[in-house]
């Protein structure tokens, strides 16, 4: 079947419906009328969703129901914001009505309306969408509409399950970082925009809020009335999925959904299903890895024994390892729960431990040390995060100085002992704040196994995360670190344990600690006359910070913010460090350039010592040849530096250099486009932050050749895209320019006018053509003139050439600008008024003519009817215009059916005695013979003196047949000279 044949069936379809009053029969030929429009010819969605939901005012469940599957499957083929507003606008309509599956049925709609909003406005981002804001608020409209009659007591039970679907896939699709996939609008993952012309993210949080609000007034709302059936299971299911997908929310879920189970029917005993739902829900959130969920367990378990069940084997797990700790005998072996290994090669057993956390308690060192030669490097490690366990929280952070300071010593005190000797003098450095009693005896011990042995102590207490004491652990390492004596080993050990688990371990707080450490040892003990540049150079400092950068570097993917992180927190940065490192990460692209560009902003931003020669660095990234990093550079250095002060004229300085280095070569042209396209993008994006910049940009266009032209053009355009055509600088450029810039204003003017550009605009456009005359300055702006300044203007577009004439034609006689209610001139106007150009001067009268010859080539604009209305309006003029009749005998060729409505102008033509003159004679002559033999009647009422003239004009078979119909015709009421001059024709 043809499309036209569908759609005639389905117009016939659906006035059936309407004229139908049996609810059983309209949803049957609704049914119809959804296969024919959605699965043989969905071109005719548009044409019949708006009609199809009309048909909601039908009371009937059946219709009602019918008619939202119909626009269902509609959504599956075709979504606009128009036709979602549609389907709200129904859904609020229907929500108010009381049979219980009409509002179930809308719930289903709902879900879809609310999911494509979302995805459709993620799709478009910024973008215009027309009834975007409209929709938005009643999909907010319907929403307000399902929470009010949830929690609503009188509800029924089959509308709050339906409405908790829709709450759970609601609260998940509004409040991800993303808005889910969702066909056949959205194919991947996408964020909604900060403005959105739909729905903003700001939008979509403050819905999801409204949405997990209603949800825990519906789970109080079950709680309340004692019941464990199915609504309570359905609630119950609805929330251990939110928790999985948005765990974000267990803070306001956990505690009502705890609450569940002191009530008596969740006790041992109660209904099976709820029960069966609620373990399942509690033990599948505090079982998982999610980070949130660890503050939970503790009371997820005890809520779990509460009901008579098992608690979680995470903590169950966890008191077997404090037990293990604290040197109860347990029938398990001790496990590390972060770092997941087992010491299996500790050899001293729970008790033998426990004396020796006693001897470091105490400041027993002459005990400790007996013990220090026979225990491995894994104790060593326990005995510091032991310590930790016992020790009080420090009150402050000088507090946990001293306590941090009192184990590094003991700890050091030991490994030194292990190490060999130690003179006074490096005791001294090393060791502040000694405590022990007498001095240590040295045990032999070469200087790789002590220096080994010193490492696996540091390594085991990286590794290890349980301690009670967070803030002295994250101290006592960074003390550790400070202290031990062979730095670069423990660096790469350090940093490599670290990043093994870089937040669990604390590696930020940790190797901060560390620098601050380092650097103000180094200021303490360097002089103050000293310049800091010069006190860190080779420093110790120095030396750590560019360890760690390189450990940094090698292990994570470029894509990790960590190293970004650290310096900007690390107390100073060596000059020379960092240029090297963003030199080397700009120039290893492959990710490494936004790490490096990061840097570097963070440093320009907030180093001032060093913030020159970085800022070198970022700018001569904005013209390198790899368009990725120059792009990224390039929005850096103009969306996050320019604007801060002292910046800008450095900045801007920079930009015009590199405008100025333009090439001026044009052997070759795709070369020059390159360069042109690196050296002046930089510039470019910052006009679009300070206009007053583009003049500068302007004048270098019309300096240009015509490669690097073409370049600037595209990027002029898109600075006037974004400035928008109310700038000043953009219309003061358009009415100040001289003429020599009228390159630059017809770019202007055609980026302003893909829109309806202000009055202002138009005026100033209007007085600058009157300088320069040249009608592609005003193209752009046909739409917006008023009729008598478009008809003045005709006699300057017909210099256009073809393709320009035919666009200017098209703005005059359509309506391009939304909100445009009627075209400039009609096209028949438009041929009229070509008509009476004044045609005196000969090139004049050439492109009148062709003009004239694109236009009746129009024919979608240039039917029979305005050829009609035009030659109608043009036979009045006196004189009559040079190319009449030229225009007549064109429109009989092109429009036959005008046949009798041209013979008609002829016999006008005579009464109006044509033949005076001879030139639009001639052509009436060539009318006649093209219309014949209907033109007959009309040739004979020439006067007979004129008549032989017209008769030689036609050719032989014409002249006999005109003979032969005026003399045997007795109507006519010819003169004997005209019979006579006829009868010289008749065969």
């Amino acid at each position: 079947m043809s499309t036209s044949l569908a759609e005639e069936e389905a117009v016939e379809l659906f006035n059936t419906i309407q004229l139908e009053h049996g609810a059983a029969e309209k949803t049957k030929l609704l049914k119809s009328l959804t296969e024919i429009v959605l699965r043989r010819e969905p071109r005719l969605i548009d044409i019949f969703v708006g009609k199809v939901l009309e048909l909601q005012i039908d009371k009937s469940p059946a219709v009602r129901k019918a008619v939202l599957d119909f626009y269902d499957a509609s959504l599956s083929a075709a979504v606009t914001a128009d036709t979602l507003l549609l389907g709200a606008e129904c859904v609020v309509f229907l929500l108010r009505d009381d049979n219980v599956g009409t509002l179930k049925r809308c719930i289903r709609s709902l879900i879809s309306i609310y999911q494509l909003t979302l995805a459709l406005s993620a799709s478009i981002g910024n973008q215009e969408s027309g009834e975007g804001g409209t929709l938005w608020n009643k999909v907010e409209e319907a929403v307000n509409m399902v929470e009010s009659m949830v929690v609503d007591e009188n509800s029924s039970t089959g509308f709050k399950l339906s409405a908790a679907k829709f709450l759970e896939q609601g609260l998940i699709f509004a409040s991800g970082d993303k808005v889910p996939a969702c066909l056949p609008v959205l194919d991947t993952p996408t964020s909604l925009p900060l403005k959105g012309s739909i729905v903003s993210k700001q939008d979509a949080v403050k819905s999801s809020n409204g949405i997990l609000t209603c949800l825990i007034k519906l789970l109080k709302f079950v709680k309340g009335s004692g019941s464990s059936g199915p609504l309570t299971v359905s609630c119950i299911r609805v929330v251990s999925t939110i928790l999985k997908a948005r765990p974000q929310f267990a803070g306001r879920i956990l505690p009502v959904l705890l609450s569940f189970t002191k009530e008596e029917a969740f006790q041992k005993g109660g209904e099976g299903k709820a029960i069966e739902a609620l373990e399942e829900c509690l033990r599948a959130f505090g079982e998982s890895d999610i980070s949130l969920a660890t503050p939970w367990q503790k009371k997820i378990s005890d809520a779990l024994v509460t009901m008579s069940l098992d608690p979680l084997q995470k903590i169950v797990k966890r008191n077997e390892l404090k037990r293990a700790r604290e040197g109860e005998p347990d029938s398990a072996p001790s496990v590390r729960q972060r770092s997941g290994q087992v010491n299996r090669n500790d050899k001293i057993i729970g008790d033998k431990k426990i004396e020796i956390q006693n001897y470091l308690l105490n400041y027993d060192a002459d005990g400790l040390f007996q013990h220090i030669h026979t225990t491995s490097s894994g104790v060593i490690a326990d005995l510091v995060l032991d310590v930790l366990s016992t020790l009080q929280p420090p009150k402050s952070s000088h507090h946990a100085d001293l306590i941090s300071d009192r184990v590094c010593n003991l700890m050091i005190g030991a490994l030194k002992s292990v190490g060999g000797q130690v003179d006074t003098k490096e005791e001294e450095n090393v060791l502040p704040m000694r405590v022990f009693k007498d001095p240590l005896t040295p045990i032999d011990m070469n200087d790789d196994i002590a220096s080994e042995q010193r490492l696996k102590v540091l390594n085991r207490v990286i590794s290890t995360t349980s301690s009670s004491n967070i803030e002295l652990r994250k101290r006592i390492i960074a003390r550790l670190l400070t202290l031990f004596p062979d730095m670069d080993n423990c660096c790469e050990v350090t940093v490599s344990g670290l990043l093994n688990d870089y937040v669990g371990r604390h590696g930020h707080e940790i190797l901060c600690l560390w620098l601050t450490m380092l650097f103000v040892e180094l200021l303490e003990n360097g002089e103050d006359d000293v310049e800091i540049s010069d006190l860190i150079s080779g420093s110790q400092y120095e030396q750590v910070l560019q360890s760690i950068i390189e450990e940094m570097r090698q292990k994570l993917p470029p894509t990790d913010k960590s190293l970004p992180n650290l310096l900007q927190e690390a107390p100073v940065l060596p000059l020379k460090l960092i240029e090297s490192l963003v030199q080397s990460c700009l120039q290893e692209l492959n990710g490494w350039e936004s790490t490096g560009l990061i840097i570097a902003r963070d440093v320009i931003l907030s180093r001032a010592q060093i913030r020159d020669r970085i800022l070198e660095l970022a700018l001569e990234a904005c013209t390198s040849t790899e368009t990725e990093l120059r792009t990224k550079a390039i929005r850096m250095c103009t969306n996050q530096l320019f604007g801060h002060g002292s910046l800008d004229d450095k900045i801007e300085s920079a930009a015009l250099n590199f405008l100025k280095m333009l090439p001026t070569d044009e052997s070759d042209s795709e070369q020059a486009k390159a360069d042109a396209d690196r050296l002046a993008s930089l510039y470019s994006a910052l006009c679009t932050k300070k206009s007053s910049l583009i003049t500068e940009l302007f004048a270098t266009f019309c300096a240009s050749q015509p490669a690097v032209k073409e370049v600037l053009s595209e990027k002029c355009a898109n600075i006037v895209h974004v400035l928008g055509p109310n700038d000043d600088t953009l219309l003061g450029i358009i009415q100040a320019s001289p003429e020599e810039y009228k390159d630059v204003v017809i770019i202007v003017i055609n980026a302003l006018s893909e829109s309806m550009p202000p009055r202002a605009l138009v005026e100033k456009v209007l007085k600058f053509f009157d300088t320069c005359h040249d009608p592609l300055l005003i193209l752009p702006i046909l739409p917006s003139l008023k009729k008598q300044e478009a008809i003045k203007l005709i006699p300057y577009l017909i210099l256009l050439p073809v393709s320009s004439f035919t666009d200017a034609v098209k703005r005059l006689c359509t309506t391009v600008y939304e909100g445009q209610n009627d075209p400039v001139i009609t096209p028949a106007e438009i041929l009229t008024i070509l008509h009476m150009v004044d045609d005196k001067k000969s090139s004049t009268l050439r492109h009148t003519i062709a003009a004239i010859n694109v236009c009746l080539e129009m024919r979608e604009y240039f039917t029979a009817e305005v050829l009609a209305a035009s030659l109608s309006q043009l036979i009045t003029r006196i004189p009559l215009p040079q190319l009449f009749m030229r225009t007549v005998l064109q429109s009989i060729s092109l429009a036959p059916k005008l046949k009798s409505f041209i013979v008609g102008l002829l016999g006008d033509l005579v009464s109006k005695q044509i033949w005076t003159n001879s030139t639009q004679f001639k052509g009436w002559i060539l009318a006649a013979q093209q219309t014949a033999p209907d033109s007959f009647p009309v040739i004979v009422r020439l006067p007979a003196n004129i008549l032989p003239q017209a008769i030689t004009g036609l050719q032989s078979d014409t002249q006999s047949s005109l003979a032969e119909f005026a003399l045997s015709e007795k109507s006519l009421d010819l003169s004997d000279n005209a019979k006579k001059i006829l009868s010289r024709y008749r065969r």
